[in-house]
């Protein structure tokens, strides 16, 4: 029994913590002096923030060919070797 009753006030406690994130997120997105409601509320900064978000993306995918690329030239292949033998740190 007394571990029903502790697990009931954490359930009590958890959901009290829920409803206080809840509020909080809810009033930062009201307010547009605050990032999360700026990002909420104005069109043209959610639009840039995904503009940026896509060209970290493709900035990401030409970095990994990039570096596949730097494995096969002939400069710094036998650093690559040497590397998946273990013998470079």
């Amino acid at each position: 029994m007394p571990r029903l009753k502790s697990t009931v006030a954490q359930l009590d406690a958890t959901a009290a913590n829920a409803q206080a994130v809840t509020n909080e997120l809810k009033q930062a997105s009201q307010d547009t002096t605050k990032p999360l409601g700026v990002m909420m509320n104005d069109k043209e900064t959610a639009i840039n923030i995904k503009q940026t978000v896509a060209n970290m993306e493709r900035s990401t995918k030409l970095l990994e060919e990039d570096l596949k690329a730097l494995q096969h030239n002939f400069l710094l292949r036998g650093y690559f070797k040497k590397k998946a033998k273990g013998k470079v740190d």
